[in-house]
C-alpha cells in the first residue's frame, strides 16, 4: 500500500502512469486534459484499504511513508492550484485536494466504514462545487457534464 501511495505522490519514471503526479506532469508538460477522477479513485481505494486494516497500525501509528505520501499529494495539488491560470482546472485541483484531505482525516479518525460515502457526504454538506470526483464509481448517475468535470 505504501508503494502505491508513493507512486501517486512521486509518479512513475516516465510519467506514463495513472497516478496523480503523472497526470499533473502530463497536464503541465504535454498540455493534455486534466483528468483527476482516476487518481482520486486509486487514492480513495488505497485509503479505504488502510482504514479497513487500521488494527495493524492503530497501536504503533500510521507508517511514516504513508503519511508523507499523503502530505506530498496535498502539497503538490495546492502548489499546482496556486499557479493554475484556468479557473475550472484550479477549482478541480482544489476540490481534488479537499477530497484527499477529507479521506485521510476519515482514515485517521478510525471510525469511518466507507471512505467514499463519507467524503461525498462531507462535500455535499459543505456545498463544494459538484465534481466528477464526487461521482467516481457511480457511472450512470448524474448528468454527462457532472461525470466529466465541474458543473
Amino acid at each position: 500500500m505504501g508503494d502505491a501511495l508513493e507512486i501517486q505522490a512521486a509518479g512513475s519514471p516516465d510519467a506514463d502512469g495513472g497516478g496523480f503526479a503523472d497526470v499533473l506532469w502530463r497536464y503541465h508538460h504535454e498540455k493534455c486534459n486534466l483528468e483527476l477522477v482516476g487518481p482520486w479513485e486509486a487514492i480513495r481505494d488505497l485509503l479505504q484499504s488502510l482504514a479497513l486494516d487500521s488494527s495493524d497500525w492503530k497501536s504503533s501509528g500510521v507508517p511514516l511513508r504513508i503519511g508523507y505520501s499523503i502530505a506530498e499529494i496535498l502539497s503538490s495539488a495546492l502548489s499546482a492550484a496556486a499557479v493554475e491560470t484556468k479557473l475550472d482546472n484550479r477549482q478541480a485541483i482544489v476540490v481534488f485536494a479537499w477530497h484527499v484531505a477529507s479521506a485521510w482525516e476519515a482514515v485517521l479518525a478510525g471510525d469511518i466504514d466507507n471512505i467514499a460515502e463519507h467524503v461525498k457526504n462531507e462535500a455535499l454538506a459543505r456545498s463544494l462545487p459538484r465534481s466528477s470526483i464526487l461521482n467516481a464509481g457511480e457511472e450512470g448517475k448524474g448528468t454527462d457534464s457532472q461525470q466529466r468535470g465541474l458543473t
